[in-house]
């Protein structure tokens, strides 16, 4: 039997998916006829998904964390929690 694997990302954020890579494995009897799904038992799709973080996630986070950055007050410090210092 021959196999058809799609490989997808899916993130884990907006479940927005891409296919990355789509690979065929021919079984001997396609092989031998050099023809991918020509043999009597037909073909197998899998679909094999990695969870990860698409591109329009990860700037979204970045803006957030620079805007959060941007509201702290420069300035203001901790007081000393009376540790010594070196």
């Amino acid at each position: 039997m021959c196999i058809y694997t799609a490989h997808v990302r899916v993130c884990g954020i907006c479940r927005n998916e891409e296919t990355v890579l789509i690979s065929e494995r021919l079984c001997r009897s396609a092989q031998a006829s050099g023809l991918f799904g020509s043999c009597i038992e037909g073909t197998l799709n899998q679909r094999d998904q990695t969870l990860t973080q698409c591109w329009q996630c990860k700037d979204r986070v970045v803006v957030v964390a620079m805007a959060q950055a941007s509201k702290r007050t420069p300035g203001r410090r901790r007081r000393d929690s009376g540790a010594m210092r070196w």
